[in-house]
């Protein structure tokens, strides 16, 4: 069998200690916290061998993350059903793992960097313990021991897996007042020109917020795959509106500017409807706290184009407003959102209609 794990072969030069089997339950428990979680991460048979992906193998998880990445997702993310069998397959992924490392020639093992010849798990140097357990069965290891290993797969990986969720859900709630209109303005652009849902934009951002809080290695558990589905999850449940909440909106044009309007008007806007000639691109002139705000309303079944974007910003500019918006439905086609992009025109789903204050403060600030 091929193996791949590190990425720098130990020097050769470097002397070990003397084998010594006399390890315990506790030294073999904080090895296996380190292989599978702040140390390098194993590979067998194309299965990493880490919490992340045990976790999803004892949730019935059975494809590669690679090719399946959203039900890879879907298995790391939410709490599934674990059973007996899985979780039994997961142990497997882990014996066969240690197994490699037993079995393997120390000079033929590849290490991260030259920092892992220093690191100590559970106060003892990592080379100790793979001089140890080298040339033995890992399985004979953990029952000499005492170890439950698969009691062990499911305490530790559950508890970093929780450990990771709530130091997220906490950045996430701490930075809302910023990172909120970041993805909604995103998430509100996710159609293309073609009516086809296209969530790039929106995906890049949740990226983008977890790797600037969250660098490499800094989770317990997360720390080869970011948990996208699980900020997804709290956008849609905490920061956009409930499917009864837009089961009102018209399909008439004229009918669907006043029903802006008054979603308007529940977050405390005064607002003014143009009447259908004249307007100069201004559907809705709204109001609140000395700054106006010209908006364009569209219901249309295909994605927003330029036209509407031009209106609102000459808009603004004819009524000396201080903001424009476009707020319509479909979508918005590529060149529109490069040109509000430009223009300083927020564009705005109807379907996020209820975040309309949030994504004008932010541009106020």
């Amino acid at each position: 069998m091929i193996w791949s794990i590190f990425k720098r072969a130990v020097p050769s030069q470097v002397s070990l200690p003397p084998r010594d089997p006399s390890l315990n339950k506790e030294e073999i428990i904080g090895f296996l916290n380190f292989m599978c979680n702040s140390g390098p991460h194993l590979r067998y048979a194309g299965k990493k061998i880490e919490f992340l992906s045990l976790y999803a193998r004892m949730n019935g998880f059975a494809g590669d993350a690679e090719r399946n990445p959203d039900e890879f997702q879907d298995a790391i993310c939410f709490t599934l059903e674990s059973t007996p069998e899985t979780i039994s397959r997961a142990t497997k992924d882990l014996y066969e793992g240690m197994d490699f490392i037993c079995k393997s020639s120390l000079s033929n093992l590849i290490f991260d960097d030259s920092e892992f010849l220093e690191l100590t798990s559970e106060g003892v140097p990592v080379f100790r313990i793979l001089e140890s357990i080298r040339g033995t069965d890992f399985k004979t290891i953990c029952v000499n021991v005492g170890l439950d290993v698969e009691e062990y797969l499911i305490s530790a990986s559950s508890f970093r897996r929780n450990h990771d969720i709530q130091q997220i859900i906490s950045k996430i709630e701490e930075k809302e007042t910023y990172l909120k209109p970041i993805l909604l303005r995103a998430l509100s652009r996710g159609k293309n020109e073609y009516g086809d849902i296209n969530y790039e934009s929106y995906v890049t951002e949740i990226a983008k917020f977890l790797g600037t809080y969250f660098p490499s290695k800094s989770l317990k558990f997360y720390n080869s795959r970011y948990p996208i589905t699980l900020i997804h999850n709290h956008v849609t449940d905490y920061w956009l509106p409930k499917d009864e909440e837009l089961q009102d909106m018209p399909k008439d044009g004229i009918d669907f500017e006043y029903w802006c309007a008054s979603k308007l008007e529940e977050q405390g806007w005064a607002t003014q409807i143009s009447k259908a000639s004249g307007d100069q691109g201004v559907d809705i002139e709204a109001f609140k706290d000395g700054v106006a705000i010209a908006v364009q309303c569209k219901r249309y079944s295909q994605p927003i184009g330029n036209k509407a974007v031009q209106e609102a910003y000459t808009g603004m500019v004819h009524y000396g407003a201080q903001l424009s918006a476009v707020i319509g439905t479909g979508g918005f086609t590529k060149s529109a959102i490069e040109l509000a992009g430009n223009t300083g025109v927020l564009l705005l789903d109807a379907d996020n209609i209820s975040s309309f204050s949030d994504l004008i403060g932010n541009r106020k600030n």
